[in-house]
């Protein structure tokens, strides 16, 4: 359908048009410079036969007119609009429709339309028509219905600008979840398109934009609405909170739009459900019973009830600062267990080491031998053993062989004592080293140490 025929329809649905008298029909527009715009327009005769001739738009400056296009002569008219405008309606049909392209903004004013028929002098219709020029486009316009419902399906307009054919506007809507989106449609110098969705909890809240772009003229402009959804609670919940002088403070919470507008509680004892009367959404309640009880509430709200699911109140609940104080306690109580079996495993290691010490001592076998023991002078004496006779063959500085504890403390054989005796002595080497001298030298003598080793048997 040609814009020709648009027009047409759009004219045949104008009221105020009548066959009585001489009548004219326009509606105001608003368009966007740099762009076109088409003002529809339509008039009427006497009712007898006429032909229409021809027509011409115009604009007022003071009492004078100012033609902007006329179809008798299309050069006729302000230099401003030649090339510009034209009437393009057919004016035997009584459409006077007309198009500006390239507006600008001083085209913005008020336009008047007149005829001349055959058998009538020229006729000026004054009814006005007003165009205002835009820089920036209008923001689309968004429609929603009066209540958005859970379950009930709902359907968006969005209207953007339409006032020119060559600059068609590109109509989008953001996404939403299920939703779709109708065919665009063209009416009164809008285009619009319709959104159609199931409303749920999901959607309310949400924002939704309409966005419309103008390819000839690169403008873009959004709109947006932010949805309000009415849907039945849900959620309804029950939270406890502990609070000084063994008191429990219950407090009832439920999700929906409208949002509730009363609370009822009720108790669970025993099996039996009694109503609390309470209508608060915050109580308090003792605890500490020594029977088990369970609190729940409902919510209401113009689109109906929601019940909690019970919950139940400790048979012994103690305040927070005792839970902590047990904590930490506890906390005491294990490290100093943990620390007295680390000490434990300890000494008993160190236990084991010293009985395996002692176990290796005992397995050494003193073996008694004889020895002959030689005095030089009154307090040094030299032990030795009557079969060694390296002991004066020994280097100086090197330590002499182990003796054997075996002779007697005269030389000869000194025998090993009376087996039955169990204070039998025994005899040892006591090497004496004297100290260093002036000139900074050991000096190491011959002479020995007596010493007497007194063994006693188990």
């Amino acid at each position: 359908m040609g814009v020709v025929g648009l027009i047409l329809i759009f004219i045949s649905l104008l009221p105020g048009v009548t066959s009585e008298g001489w009548s004219m029909k326009a509606l105001p527009r608003r368009a966007i410079s740099s762009s076109c715009v088409v003002i529809p327009c339509s008039f009427d005769f006497p009712s007898h036969s006429y032909t229409a001739l021809h027509g011409a738009w115009f604009e007022y400056w003071y009492k004078w007119k100012y033609t902007i296009t006329y179809t008798k002569d299309p050069n006729y008219g302000m230099a401003t609009f030649v090339g510009r405008a034209k009437i393009i309606g057919d004016l035997e049909g009584k459409n006077c429709s007309v198009r500006i392209d390239s507006l600008r903004a001083e085209d913005s004013d008020v336009y008047y339309f007149y005829v001349d028929a055959e058998g009538y002098t020229d006729h000026t219709l004054t009814e006005p028509v007003r165009l205002q020029v835009l820089d920036v486009p209008d923001k689309p316009d968004i429609v929603l219905p009066k209540e958005l419902q859970e379950g009930t399906p709902a359907h968006i307009i969005c209207k953007c600008l339409y006032t020119c054919p060559d600059n068609h506007p590109n109509l989008t809507w953001s996404e939403l979840s299920t939703s779709s989106v109708s065919n665009i449609t063209e009416n009164g110098g809008e285009v619009s398109a319709v959104l159609t969705f199931n409303p749920s909890f999901e959607h309310h809240g949400q924002s939704l934009s309409c966005t419309c772009d103008y390819p000839q003229t690169n403008h873009r402009v959004v709109n947006s609405v932010t949805l309000s959804v009415k849907y039945s609670l849900r959620n309804t919940s029950v939270r406890m909170t502990l609070e000084n002088g063994n008191m429990i403070s219950l407090s009832c919470s439920s999700d929906g739009n409208p949002a509730a507008h009363n609370f009822t509680w009720f108790k669970i004892s025993q099996g039996k459900v009694t109503n609390l009367g309470l209508a608060g959404q915050t109580i308090t309640v003792p605890d500490g019973f020594e029977e088990e009880i369970s609190y729940y509430c409902e919510a209401t709200s113009i689109l109906g009830s929601s019940q909690s699911l019970p919950i139940r109140i400790p048979t012994e609940c103690r305040d927070s600062n005792k839970w902590t104080v047990g904590l930490l306690t506890a906390g005491i109580m294990l490290s100093v267990f943990l620390a007295g079996i680390f000490i434990f495993n300890c000494v008993r290691k160190r236990k084991t080491a010293t009985k395996e010490r002692v176990s290796r001592t005992s397995d050494i076998a003193l073996t008694p031998r004889p020895l002959s023991v030689k005095h030089q002078g009154k307090q040094n004496v030299l032990i030795t053993d009557p079969r060694n006779t390296t002991r004066d063959t020994t280097s100086e500085g090197e330590t002499p062989a182990p003796r054997d504890l075996s002779e007697g403390p005269l030389g000869g054989e000194a025998g090993h004592g009376n087996p039955d005796n169990p204070d039998d002595l025994l005899y040892a080497n006591s090497n004496i080293s004297k100290l260093p001298s002036g000139d900074r030298t050991v000096h190491r003598s011959e002479d020995t140490e007596y010493t007497q080793i007194g063994l006693q048997k188990n």
